[in-house]
């Protein structure tokens, strides 16, 4: 019986080819861009049913927007420079066979932000009111760091009091802070 079943769906599909080509060679679908698809719809003889109807516009893909780009904030404004001096000390020795002042140092940045120091030292005789050393040096200095220096007088003459003033400047020159001090350097030896 199984066998007859065949032969029977077999002759109703060729019957409905016979009746729709064009149906049957288009999915079930009448001729057109926007037609819907889907079987036959044919009954066979052992309760088979054909295909259900489509539609031209199912299946799509839905479109996900992306999503919004999130900056981070900008960075705050870097802020203005601040220094002090949190050390300075003038001692005296000798280089070789000179007399010397060793202008040592440490400055700490208050900035929020990398800023560029200079330390201006001068070192002026008392006795005669000249200038014996004057020399600038400079520091990149972190946020809120410190730096430490020694500018030293190598060549000084003996047993001359200087008055010494060591001044941080920021990167325009402007003075941010000042340290006074005196020194005495030693004796021929």
């Amino acid at each position: 019986m199984n066998s007859m079943v065949r032969i029977v769906g077999a002759a109703a599909s060729v019957a409905m080819l016979a009746l729709a080509p064009a149906a049957v060679a288009s999915g079930g679908r009448p001729a057109g861009p926007a037609a819907g698809g889907g079987g036959t719809g044919v009954v066979a003889p052992t309760g088979g049913g054909g295909g259900g109807g489509g539609s031209a516009s199912s299946g799509g893909i839905k479109d996900i927007p992306p999503a919004p780009v999130v900056l981070p904030p900008p960075p705050p404004p870097p802020g203005p420079p601040c220094a002090t001096f949190t050390s300075a000390t003038a001692p005296v020795g000798y280089y070789l066979s000179w007399a010397a002042v060793w202008n040592d140092f440490t400055i700490r940045s208050c900035s929020g932000s990398t800023q560029i120091y200079s330390v201006h030292v001068t070192d002026t005789d008392v006795a005669t009111g000249l200038v014996g050393y004057d020399v600038t040096t400079s520091y990149v200095v972190g946020p809120n760091q410190s730096v430490s220096g020694i500018v030293d007088n190598d060549f000084a003459p003996f047993s001359t009091t200087y008055s010494i003033t060591m001044t941080v400047l920021d990167s325009s020159g402007n003075a941010l802070d000042s340290s006074a001090l005196a020194a005495t350097t030693l004796p021929v030896r």
